[in-house]
């Protein structure tokens, strides 16, 4: 299991902003090399032994189906949203949820799922889209801020 820092100021991205990123690296080119793939399972059966507690089991589970249902509504793999697919969900969220419960409740698990692709050499992974969509959109920022008070 890999142990990953909750701060995402802890990994500094390649590029500095998402323009930056040259489009052979961007997560679009890799659209058949995961079409049928969980990546999510993969990341929890690698990360998660059942030890971390029924309340955060059953939170990963909500994010989990809430993110993938999301990305299937927006023709996207859960595993290689853009940073406007991320800024479109939190605001979807928001619209029924109080800015900490998307915070902690939501966006945590899929900052924490994002970097655990970026730093695992299985995945071609070079960029958190959740680190870019908070420097682009105020919404994220706003929301990922919350993570850390």
């Amino acid at each position: 299991m890999m142990e990953l820092s909750r701060k995402s100021g802890d990994f500094p991205p390649v590029y500095s902003t998402f323009d930056q990123i040259p489009e052979e690296r961007r997560f679009c080119t890799y659209e058949d090399q995961f079409a049928g793939r969980d990546i999510w399972s993969e990341y929890i059966d690698d990360q998660y032994t059942g030890e971390d507690g029924v309340r955060n089991y059953r939170q990963r589970q909500l994010v989990e189906r809430v993110w993938k249902q999301f990305c299937e509504e927006q023709d996207c793999h859960h595993a290689l949203a853009s940073p406007t697919v991320i800024n479109e969900w939190c605001e979807e969220l928001l619209e029924t949820r109080k800015p900490i419960t998307v915070s902690r409740g939501y966006l945590r698990f899929l900052n924490t799922f994002y970097r655990y692709l970026m730093w695992n050499v299985e995945y071609p992974h070079t960029y958190n889209p959740v680190q870019f969509a908070a420097a682009e959109f105020e919404t994220v920022s706003h929301v990922e801020g919350l993570v850390y008070e």
